[in-house]
């Protein structure tokens, strides 16, 4: 077994408060401070599925599936998408010589995904739905593969009784909503052709009012290894 480590620049999140007449504006939440470990994990994730994206690609979906996974487990301790994303819109990567050191995907990109995410996640919870795990997904792709192998048949004068289908078919929970995950897919697909001025234009509006309270740049602090095992 060998390791493979990757010094990644972290800037670390400190508590920063600016002060005005009226006073405090800006406190960094204290959820991100105490899960700064978890956030910093999401982050990659969120880099790596970016940055190899295609909208129709299992592997793509795949990643995104674990970037969700990932995000609902830091919003048990009350972190949202939004403070997720304008937290990745202040932090600039720093990768040096890793793989992202020559990707057009950069924070802007990231800040303006989770904006995304967190409609993709409150539409979801406005529908009493949920989004579908990999298992879910690859029954979903079956099904899907068996009715076109059904439809072909037709061109052979051959039908397919619904009765097969009934059988051969095996339905996802009703409260799987695939539609909206295949439509986050494509619009995650058209967000990473977009140029990063055309990105940090769009987050600037997305964190308007964050960005009236935002604190003076924090600076790199330290580095952080992440560690992989092959």
């Amino acid at each position: 077994m060998m390791k493979r480590i990757t010094f990644l620049t972290v800037t670390l999140v400190t508590p920063f408060i600016t002060h005005s007449m009226d006073g405090p504006k800006y406190v960094t939440p204290e959820a991100i401070i105490i899960h700064k470990k978890d956030v910093v994990k999401l982050r990659l994730t969120t880099y790596t599925m970016l940055q190899n994206f295609q909208s129709d690609e299992k592997k793509s979906a795949y990643r995104l599936i674990k970037v969700i996974e990932q995000t609902n487990c830091l919003k048990q301790a009350c972190i949202t998408e939004r403070e997720l994303g304008f937290l990745l819109f202040n932090q600039k990567p720093s990768f040096g010589s890793s793989i992202f050191s020559n990707s057009t995907i950069d924070h802007f990109h990231a800040s303006v995904f989770f904006e995304r995410l967190g409609k993709y996640n409150q539409n979801l919870a406005q529908q009493v739905h949920i989004s579908p795990n990999k298992a879910q997904l690859n029954l979903h792709w079956k099904n899907q593969h068996l009715h076109k192998i059904a439809a072909k048949s037709t061109a052979f004068g051959i039908t397919i009784p619904e009765s097969t289908l009934t059988e051969k078919v095996i339905p996802t929970l009703p409260a799987v909503d695939v539609a909206a995950f295949d439509a986050l897919m494509l619009h995650i697909g058209k967000m990473i052709q977009e140029d990063s001025k055309i990105m940090k234009k769009t987050a600037k509006l997305i964190y308007h009012n964050e960005l009236k309270n935002q604190p003076a740049p924090i600076s790199p602090e330290n580095f952080q290894n992440l560690e992989d095992t092959h």
